[in-house]
């Protein structure tokens, strides 16, 4: 079973429904409570659209911790090629958290279980 709690960096809405419904599915499964939260969780992010489709409705796929949102900011400007992989410069004088506060603007917070998390 996969594992779904708030020290993830990175969560996965696919992980996250599949657990809800396996748990759901069995009526002598001990931890009713774990899939309640991890729906309120999702359900926060409802209508903001996305790229999955679950229960009639759109959801982000990707989910960022935001204690880890300044390391996922660095990682996505070097996947689209905005810096280069192997550059020190001018990655190294760039200011990450600025750039990470900028880019949570296009992204939708919420929480599980007392953590934030960003999705778009």
């Amino acid at each position: 079973m996969t594992t779904i709690d708030e020290y993830q960096d990175v969560m996965d809405i696919r992980d996250i429904i599949d657990l809800i419904e396996e748990i759901e599915a069995d009526p002598e499964s001990d931890e009713k409570e774990e899939a309640a939260a991890m729906r309120a969780f999702i359900e926060q992010f409802r209508g903001y659209g996305g790229d999955h489709e679950w229960e009639n409705s759109w959801f982000p796929v990707t989910f960022i911790r935001d204690s880890y949102f300044k390391d996922y900011a660095e990682e996505l400007a070097e996947e689209i090629g905005a810096i280069p992989k192997e550059s020190a410069w001018p990655a190294c004088h760039i200011d990450w958290e600025a750039a990470a506060r900028a880019l949570q603007m296009d992204y939708t917070s919420g929480e599980f279980n007392g953590v934030t998390y960003w999705a778009r």
